[in-house]
């Protein structure tokens, strides 16, 4: 189905106790608060555009909760994920217009535009699980973090959480944008690298430096995009370090990059442990990193 067309809730206001269901092109192309909204982007006082944006339409993307937005009224998800980008949070990228042209470059938005306020953006997208909206936002969140410096709104973790109407004669639109997914606590599959594996592995891994370089490098891009933390356990960490000091100083950019999946990511450790690695016996190959890819879902076609 046309993301488009997926119905959602829609309020007359924040104060607005009940909605209405539709789909979520007629909450998006709906005229009639353009001229309030050129309004809040002419306004500076910060009070006033408030105000003003009280008075606009919104609606709850990921809910369909016409009968109330309280923590315990019912709900259906919509499986669509609504996330804000606002300018204040990332005044290092200038604009609205700046902050939605970086947002479009993750494969996986859907649809994404200028806010109300016209000085930051939102985001849609499909999710893979809708019932774990929170798992798919933290994802989100750590993705637009590590790899584009962008800090999302924390309150889009909510799954009734409000969207402004807004006006933006071009926004972004990809119908053929892929679910988001992620690997969840309770799906991620449990590895057993025991010592035979680890010999199988060194005795059957051939490819030249070059080859191994680009492969890491395009599964450690792809690692990071998706949001998925390899390294959730002290020891799978060191293992994968250990790995990727099999390339030598070439390894510690990979390193950092897998790492900073990771919440807690701290970069001078990291390139402390890497330095201490380099220096180390190492006693698994890069093969090691394949395999910890391969059993997350990160894979390359068979031809690359």
């Amino acid at each position: 189905m046309n993301i488009l067309e997926t119905h959602i809730t829609v309020f007359d206001g924040v104060t607005s106790t009940n909605g209405r269901v539709a789909s979520l092109a007629e909450f998006l192309d709906d005229a009639s608060s353009h001229q309030l909204i050129q309004l809040i982007r002419m306004t500076e006082d910060k009070a006033e555009r408030t105000r003003l944006k009280s008075s606009l339409p919104c609606a709850t993307v990921s809910a369909i909760c016409p009968d109330g937005r309280k923590a315990d009224d019912a709900f259906e998800h919509t499986g669509l994920i609504c996330i804000d980008i606002d300018g204040q949070d990332n005044p290092g990228f200038g604009s609205g217009a700046v902050l939605k042209a970086e947002v479009c470059k993750v494969a996986e938005v859907a649809y994404c535009s200028l806010s109300a306020s016209g000085n930051g953006c939102f985001a849609i997208f499909r999710l893979s699980n809708p019932e774990n909206h929170l798992g798919h936002f933290l994802a989100l969140q750590r993705l637009f973090r590590s790899r584009l410096g962008i800090v999302i709104d924390g309150q889009c973790k909510d799954v009734k959480r409000l969207r402004f109407a807004t006006y933006d004669p071009k926004p972004y639109f990809n119908e053929n944008a892929e679910s988001f997914r992620i690997i969840d606590a309770a799906t991620k599959p449990k590895l057993n690298l025991t010592k035979k594996t680890v010999v199988m592995e060194q005795r059957t891994w051939n490819e030249s430096p070059e080859a191994t370089l680009d492969k890491v490098a395009r599964l450690t891009e792809e690692v990071v995009r998706r949001g998925i933390d390899l390294t959730d356990g002290y020891s799978k960490w060191i293992e994968i370090g250990m790995a990727l000091a099999n390339l030598g100083e070439p390894g510690r950019r990979f390193f950092h990059a897998v790492s900073s999946v990771y919440p807690g990511y701290d970069r001078a450790k990291a390139d402390t442990k890497f330095t201490n690695l380099l220096r180390t016996t190492r006693k698994v190959t890069i093969a090691t990193f394949f395999h910890y890819c391969e059993a997350y879902g990160v894979t390359l076609d068979r031809n690359d």
